[in-house]
């Protein structure tokens, strides 16, 4: 047990100074003390006064960093978690809010138990005036790929907090959509002890319109690199659970529809996943009626 650990917060930041204010105010009312902020600016239009923030934070350490280009969440996460210099990180989006316990409770979770890798807490989702929590569980440990794979929980990427030798900075892939499980999947591979906190200690608004675009190709994408994963292919392979992996990824697949330009990655896919399942003529059938049912000509 570390005294006073120090928790790292990377906040990926285009334009949306008045949101980013609110998520600073939440982060200045933290009861846990021990802090940086690391803020990392995806090339915005928007002018920041860097010491008006700062003083937006009490006694704790902002830094800011600017891309000379617009890359996405996943790229300025990746740079800001290569920044970090805490003990634990945490990913926070410039809209999100915690609670003022949410940094106390999970530090205490990590400080307690060596071997859980990312504590994470319940989620409030605000779209416009309606409301709803995300989670259902109860407190406790679970085993992640149980989680993902086989009950489909998820949860938000602004209620977690790693262990910073778990969550690296190569695990953050230049995706624009679909970077977040990704970088899970990749991060717990072989440590998958996660911890729930049943408690709603994050806020995290959707916003239609300053959200980001719902991207197939950014899906494609990541599916493509997780199956072509040699570490996770054998990880997953030595406890039994490709087909687990396979029936996450064909979930995925059937939760949206597809248009002609979405065909070379959608059979790009397929050629990745023949290896994951030891019958062929099964994962070729599926995607025939993938390719019936989801594409529209």
């Amino acid at each position: 047990m570390v005294v006073n650990p120090l928790v790292s917060i990377v906040i990926p930041i285009f334009n949306r100074l008045d949101l980013l204010k609110n998520t600073l105010l939440s982060i200045e009312g933290q009861t846990f003390k021990s802090l940086e902020v690391l803020l990392i600016d995806d090339a915005s239009e928007t002018v920041f006064n860097i010491q008006e923030l700062q003083d937006m934070l009490v006694g704790r350490s902002l830094r800011y960093h600017k891309l000379d280009k617009n890359q996405g969440p996943g790229k300025a996460r990746s740079i800001g978690r290569a920044l970090a210099k805490g003990q634990y990180v945490a990913y926070l989006d410039s809209d999100d809010l915690w609670e003022p316990t949410f940094l106390e409770k999970t530090v205490s979770v990590l400080e307690k138990d060596e071997t859980v890798s990312m504590v994470f807490t319940n989620v409030l989702l605000k779209r416009g005036h309606k409301a709803s929590k995300r989670l259902t569980l109860s407190a406790g440990v679970y085993n992640f790929y149980n989680l993902i794979f086989l009950e489909k929980v998820y949860w938000a990427t602004g209620a977690t907090l790693w262990r910073s030798n778990i969550s690296l900075a190569e695990n953050w892939k230049s995706f624009r959509d679909n970077e977040d499980y990704v970088h899970d999947i990749l991060s717990l591979v072989h440590q998958p002890k996660v911890y729930c906190i049943p408690e709603t200690l994050c806020v995290v608004n959707k916003n239609e319109v300053l959200g980001i675009a719902r991207s197939n190709t950014e899906m494609f994408k990541s599916l493509i690199l997780l199956s072509k994963s040699e570490t996770i292919l054998q990880t997953l392979s030595t406890g039994d659970r490709k087909a687990d992996f396979l029936n996450f990824v064909l979930w995925r697949l059937t939760k949206r529809r597809y248009t002609k330009s979405d065909l070379v990655l959608f059979f790009k896919l397929y050629a990745s996943l023949i290896k994951w399942t030891d019958s062929f003529k099964t994962i070729s059938f599926t995607f025939m009626k993938l390719l019936k049912h989801k594409f529209n000509y």
